[in-house]
């Protein structure tokens, strides 16, 4: 035989090819990660697309592979206002939230519509 034992030749025997269905292959699943600075879950291309303008296509990809994470415990949160990003402690696994200009962090919800001073700002 021209075939090794476990391999079968396809279409079998006396079959014609044109008979057997063809089977399309899996499509891979997309792949989501949150968006810390929405805390949403999103494909990379609907996070191109929202910060589309805004940011060059690298920046882009580098935020998707070092800044959002695949962690679905920040999936589906409220979102924050301007200038707030949402992090998952890796230490204590515990959610807490940073202001980017200040550089002000609370683990307080409530705290986080404030408007913390900016140093150097006038």
């Amino acid at each position: 035989s021209r075939w090794p034992s476990r391999w079968v030749a396809w279409p079998p025997a006396g079959v014609a090819a044109s008979s057997v269905p063809a089977m399309a292959p899996k499509k891979a699943a997309v792949e989501k990660k949150v968006d810390p600075e929405t805390g949403r879950a999103c494909t990379f291309e609907e996070l191109s697309e929202a910060y589309r303008g805004k940011y060059e296509t690298a920046a882009i990809k580098a935020y998707w592979d070092d800044e959002c994470t695949e962690d679905s415990a920040l999936a589906n949160h409220e979102p924050l206002p301007e200038g707030w990003i949402r992090i998952l402690s890796k230490t204590s696994g515990r959610e807490y939230y940073y202001h980017l200009a200040s550089g002000f962090s609370t683990v307080d919800w409530s705290r986080v519509g404030e408007k913390p001073s900016v140093p150097g700002a006038a």
